[in-house]
Parts: structure tokens; C-alpha cells; sequence
């Protein structure tokens, strides 16, 4: 028996139509680890607590998310010693993040370190249909003694209340893992630069400057830009919400925040008017595009990267330049 172990429903139910596998139980992880606070916790359900928190706030119903955390950890703790685990993971940020959780998780939780294979995919699990994405079970590997470990201390750094250790872990290539390094440069990324936004927020007024285009649009000119691309809807329009809805927006035209309007069974009037209003810079936007402002010199922060809480007198940034850390 062989459970498969992958980011999310998309990409679990190609795996379970797809002929080619192995029969087995199909466990989609199902978790935004590049927002909220991510903590090194003794038991999963201490880990998970504060997660179903999160995501809740991008739009998530309770009770779901609730029962997959407890789904998740039950068919983790009912393995059994003869099954094997095949984890199957893309090369982008939150892909990354989860392969280091999931690995985190099975062996320090479960004391599960062997007989678990690793498909590394360099393309998105979801673009492929049920009979060509089983052209990646080739690419298997046995995950190593060696791997587990580091799996473990990328976790614990990931954990950490500040940038510092995975800044550490970023500068160099990780053994056994060709997409982290990359992954961990990426997060590091959407920590505040010295103009107080993230790349992702950065590269959005940038768009809107260039050229004026709906909300929905944006999304997908902004992600384009990704090497690797990494994010969901509902993360992002929550990242555009933070420039509009603040005590001095860099973003105006927006007629409400999206929290909510993501989930597919929200009304589609509020989604359509989001997705169709045209955001437009403010003069901060201007003034921060010019080099002449800073985002967090007009308003607070309180948001997680991480296991740091980026909070006023805790600022954490990157100097997108230098790729060096800017302490508070």
C-alpha cells in the first residue's frame, strides 16, 4: 500500500484518476505555509491550531479546514511500518515549504524515516491530465538519512523568530533538494524591502503603473512575472487588500477587501465587482515607485513571515539588491 502525499486537490485528484499509479490513499497537504506564523511545535495539533486561524482569514470555512488538519494527522499516525510514502511536489515556494513540513512531520512526529520517495517535478503537477502526469513517477528517489536531517533544520530555521537562519540556509545549495535554495531566496523576497512592500506588492504597483488593468487581470500579470510561480488568488488579492485598505493607502479604486469573495460559493455579485474595479496608484504608490517613500512610514505592520512576527519595532526587511538582511 502506498500513500501519496502532494500540495493540493488539483494535482491528488490527476494522481487518483491517473492509471499508471499505484493504488493507494491520496493525502493533499493543503496549507499557505508562506503566510501565517509557522511555529516548531511539540504535537501537530499545536502546530495546527494556529494555522486553521490563518486560513480562516483568507476566506476558509472553519470546519473544513478543521477536518483536514485532523484527516491530515490521522492517516499520518495510522501508518503502517510495510506502506510506503510517496511525496509528490512541484519546484515553487509553497511546494517547497510543504515538502520540508511533510518530511518535518513524518519523521520527528511519527518516526517515519524510511521507506519514503521523493518525486521532485520542475514543471506544475496541475497542467497535466490523469494519463500524462504519471511521466513523473520515473524521477522517484528514496529520501535518505541525510535528507531527514535536513528537512528537519530547514524546518526548525523556517520556525525561527527571525530571518536570520533561513537567510543562512539560502546561500548555498541543499543537498538533496534541487528547488529549495531557490524556494528559500523566493521567501526571503516577501519580507518588506527598505520601501516597506514585498516583492509581490512591489511588482503589483509596478504592473498598475505600467499599465492600468482590472483586479483580476493584475493576478495574473503580476504571478507571470514569477520564476517559479507560487501563489493562490485568495493570498494574493489579500496582499493587495493591505495596500488599499491601511491608514495611508498606495492603492485606491478597490470597492471592498476580497476577504470572503475567493471562496466558490461566495456571491458572485461582490466577486465580479472586485475582480472588475481597476486599482489605481495613490500619491504614496508614486512616491514609493520614485524612491521617495517607505509604506511602513505611513502605517503599521503585523503579519507573520515565517516564524517571525514582523510587527512595528520588529521589521525585519531584505535589501532587494544586495539580497542582505535589513535588521529592525
Amino acid at each position: 500500500m502506498t500513500l501519496i502525499i502532494t500540495n493540493g486537490d488539483s494535482a491528488a485528484g490527476n494522481l487518483r484518476a491517473a492509471a499508471d499509479i499505484e493504488a493507494g490513499t491520496i493525502l493533499p497537504w493543503r496549507d499557505v505555509l508562506h503566510i501565517g506564523p509557522l511555529t516548531h511545535a511539540e504535537t501537530p495539533a499545536d502546530f495546527w491550531r494556529p494555522r486553521v486561524e490563518t486560513l480562516c482569514a483568507t476566506g476558509a470555512e472553519r470546519e473544513a479546514v478543521e477536518g483536514h488538519f485532523a484527516e491530515r494527522y490521522s492517516l499520518l499516525a495510522g501508518l503502517s511500518a510495510t506502506e510506503t510514502v510517496d511525496i509528490w511536489m512541484e519546484h515553487d515556494l509553497y511546494d517547497q515549504l510543504q515538502l520540508v513540513q511533510i518530511l518535518d512531520d513524518l519523521s520527528r512526529h511519527f518516526g517515519r524515516t524510511e521507506g519514503i520517495r521523493l518525486i521532485q517535478a520542475d514543471d506544475y503537477l496541475g497542467h497535466y491530465s490523469p494519463e500524462t502526469i504519471g511521466q513523473f513517477a520515473g524521477a522517484a528517489r528514496p529520501v535518505d538519512s541525510g535528507m531527514i536531517k535536513t528537512a528537519q533544520a530547514l524546518w526548525k530555521a523556517l520556525c525561527a523568530p527571525t530571518p536570520e537562519p533561513v537567510a543562512e540556509r539560502a546561500a548555498a545549495p541543499v543537498a538533496g533538494f534541487p528547488f529549495m535554495q531557490a524556494a528559500l531566496l523566493r521567501f526571503l523576497q516577501e519580507l518588506p524591502g527598505r520601501d516597506g512592500l514585498s516583492r509581490t506588492q512591489r511588482t503589483m504597483l509596478e504592473v498598475i503603473d505600467a499599465e492600468p488593468t482590472t483586479a483580476g487581470r493584475l493576478f495574473g500579470a503580476v504571478i507571470a512575472k514569477e520564476e517559479a510561480q507560487f501563489m493562490g488568488d485568495a493570498t494574493f488579492f489579500a496582499d493587495l487588500d493591505a495596500l488599499a485598505f491601511c491608514a495611508v493607502p498606495a492603492l485606491a479604486g478597490l470597492p471592498c477587501p476580497s476577504t470572503g469573495l475567493m471562496d466558490p460559493e461566495a456571491g458572485d455579485d461582490g466577486r465580479s465587482a472586485y475582480m472588475q474595479s481597476k486599482p489605481a496608484l495613490t500619491p504614496l504608490g508614486t512616491a514609493i515607485l520614485a524612491g521617495e517613500a517607505d509604506f511602513l512610514g505611513e502605517n503599521s505592520i503585523d503579519r507573520w513571515w515565517g516564524g517571525t512576527h514582523l510587527r512595528d519595532g520588529n521589521v525585519w526587511r531584505i535589501d532587494r539588491d544586495t539580497g542582505d538582511l535589513v535588521h529592525p
